[in-house]
């Protein structure tokens, strides 16, 4: 059995209406954005601002990681 990884990172504000903030994520790295059912919605690079656009998502909890950070929840209202 695999052990999940502790969260290396932040986001911030949770819950959200347009944007979150990643702090501690490794810049220019891979974000993954995942639904409720784990399913994979979206993939991007993060930029220097460290802002992620979900304004275009329905309202819901959704998870957010990298390939070596760990996954965080957030909610989108």
């Amino acid at each position: 059995v695999q052990e999940l990884e502790a969260p290396t990172f932040t986001v911030a504000p949770n819950p959200t209406t347009d944007f979150l903030y990643l702090s501690e994520f490794p810049a220019q790295s891979k974000v993954l954005l995942f639904d409720n059912s784990g399913r994979l919605l979206r993939q991007q690079v993060l930029t220097g601002d460290r802002r992620i656009d979900v304004s275009n998502l329905a309202a819901g909890t959704y998870f957010l990681g990298g390939v070596d950070t760990g996954l965080l929840p957030f909610v989108k209202q």
